[in-house]
């Protein structure tokens, strides 16, 4: 059982050369019972979570995890099996905890999947939570790899780990998550000085220039082993993006033949074979073009995700409120509430309706930087939260309520520019 440690710029990345287990059950309530060392027992609808965390982390953490856990059951539909029965997982409020689970054999790590139940550190003093969850939802992945999509075969190990990351860099929203978003880096203030953190796409694309990936034919036919003894930030930068270039470069042009590869290595096809067969022997042309599509790429390249991040968790506040009776009559109307905290979820609702109060605070200060918002009402229909841009890309958000416990049902429709058509004729000169 192979263990990898490393640290991504700030970021503490930790990953298992293993996979676990999803289960799709219904939801049904959230009960606590006491266990050994003083966690309780709740059931999710995906996992059953044992833990000493207060009740409001508890609660964030079962929107968490069934969020991720129904994102990979939906974008592996295609090829997945059927999930059986729901996941143990261990979050404990102390590191030390934590490590005492493991025998102090994981020191340093903030998380990890033992071979049968998934284990975290949710102790903010030592590490953040983002960098937690970016642990969580990765091995999280190795779970629904090893037991849903691939029971009786390993997944190649670039494609494993590359799509762990590609999870683990998602963001959260409330009631989902959102993939394929890029860390471009950002600009903060500190004690009256202005730092610069460059994201994991800078770092993608001078590893590029510096000729510091493998070449596509080594990196797909590598075997476990080779991976875990050449332990390499390099190798989980290039395999996050390798997944990012299969799933969203030219508008998913490689999408399919990506997902039919990966068809064929659950079935037990040899990895570069089956990779060859879907796009074809000359991978060093391929290779060039996925060099090509990251050097090249914008400042912000995938900024209409994380405007529809902004627009998703504001919709699912706006659903809560609707919840708790509340109406508004402008985007502003609802932002000034927000504001005052008229729209945090009331815990003693359960956790179906709860969400973290910071998840709204962060969502109206990323607001912000955007201008022309609207609440759309018309009678008998629900509010549609509205944002349109600077360039004239319009973000829809909308909600439905779904259930008895109403638990809001978030899309966010994004309609580009419109482009002006070119003239049929050209005028002539005079």
């Amino acid at each position: 059982m192979a263990v990898r440690e490393i640290l991504l710029g700030r970021r503490l990345r930790i990953a298992l050369v293993i996979g676990v287990v999803i289960a799709a059950l219904g939801i049904g309530p959230l009960r606590a019972q006491r266990g050994a060392d003083g966690m309780k027992k709740y059931a999710a609808r995906y996992h059953v979570i044992y833990t000493d965390l207060p009740k409001e982390q508890v609660y964030e953490a079962v929107a968490r995890i069934t969020a991720t856990a129904e994102e990979y059951h939906r974008r592996t539909r295609k090829f997945s099996g059927k999930i059986s029965k729901k996941l143990p997982f261990y979050l404990y409020r102390r590191y030390e905890d934590y490590q005492k689970s493991l025998d102090g054999k994981m020191q340093g790590s903030a998380g990890v999947y033992d071979g049968v139940c998934l284990r975290a550190a949710m102790d903010v003093e030592r590490f953040s939570r983002e960098d937690i969850w970016h642990v969580i939802q990765h091995e999280g992945w190795h779970q629904f790899a090893h037991m849903v999509v691939s029971r009786k075969v390993r997944l190649p190990i670039w494609l494993d780990e590359g799509i762990a990351e590609y999870f683990g860099e998602a963001i959260w929203t409330g009631d989902g998550i959102v993939t394929g978003v890029i860390d471009t880096g950002k600009t903060f203030r500190k004690n009256d000085r202005t730092y610069v953190r460059k994201g994991r796409m800078q770092r993608v694309q001078r590893r590029i220039k510096a000729n510091q990936f493998r070449p596509f034919v080594r990196i797909i036919r590598m075997t476990h082993s080779q991976w875990t003894e050449e332990m390499d930030i390099v190798n989980y930068d290039q395999v996050w993006s390798m997944v990012q270039f299969f799933v969203h470069a030219k508008d998913g042009k490689y999408r399919r033949k990506f997902t039919a590869y990966i068809d064929d290595v659950t079935r037990g096809r040899p990895s570069l074979p089956a990779f060859k067969r879907h796009f074809g022997r000359n991978l060093s042309d391929l290779q060039k073009e996925y060099n090509e599509w990251w050097v090249s790429m914008g400042e912000n390249p995938t900024a209409d995700l994380y405007d529809r991040i902004i627009v998703e968790t504001l919709v699912s506040f706006l659903g809560r409120a609707k919840n708790n009776k509340l109406t508004f009559h402008s985007a502003e109307a609802f932002f000034q509430a927000a504001r005052q905290g008229l729209c945090d979820p009331d815990i003693k609702k359960g956790p179906s309706q709860w969400l973290p109060p910071p998840l709204l605070k962060k969502a109206l200060l990323e607001a912000e930087k955007h201008k022309n918002w609207q609440l759309q009402t018309a009678p008998g229909s629900r509010p549609m939260l509205v944002l349109t841009r600077d360039d004239e890309t319009v973000f829809e958000g909308r909600y439905i309520l779904k259930g008895r416990k109403r638990i809001p049902n978030v899309t966010v429709k994004i309609i580009p520019p419109k482009v002006s058509p070119e003239p049929t004729t050209r005028p002539t000169d005079k």
